[in-house]
């Protein structure tokens, strides 16, 4: 008991020192989890869908199955279906379109709670 007692207070001590001497670790600032922000680079017209790539894919959080948020100036125009993901880019289907509103360049996309397997 008393051992692990001093252990306890000699890894503490050392994450004491350790600390001032060289400042807070940045990694403790940084999210978790990527921002899960990605923008439309293109919408691109298919034969039997419309494709909207992405910049934004891995690194970003996104993953194939999830659903995603599109906006435009904080207005919702529509959710799309991630299909394929690479480190930094990502290729979605569209789901849903709000009314009178079409996916963009520049669109910011914002990930969902929802995803499909």
């Amino acid at each position: 008991m008393i051992i692990s007692t001093i252990s306890r207070f000699v890894c503490a001590a050392f994450v004491l020192v350790a600390t001032a001497a060289f400042g807070r670790p940045a990694f403790v600032d940084q999210p978790l989890e990527p921002a899960g922000l990605a923008v439309v680079q293109s919408v691109v017209a298919g034969s039997s869908a419309d494709f909207v790539l992405l910049a934004g894919g891995l690194s970003a959080g996104y993953r194939s199955g999830m659903v995603a948020k599109v906006e435009r100036e904080s207005a919702p125009v529509g959710r799309i279906l991630i299909v394929e993901a690479t480190a930094d880019q990502a290729v979605a289907l569209i789901l849903e379109l709000a009314p009178g509103q079409n996916i963009q360049s520049e669109d910011r996309v914002l990930r969902s709670l929802i995803s499909i397997s």
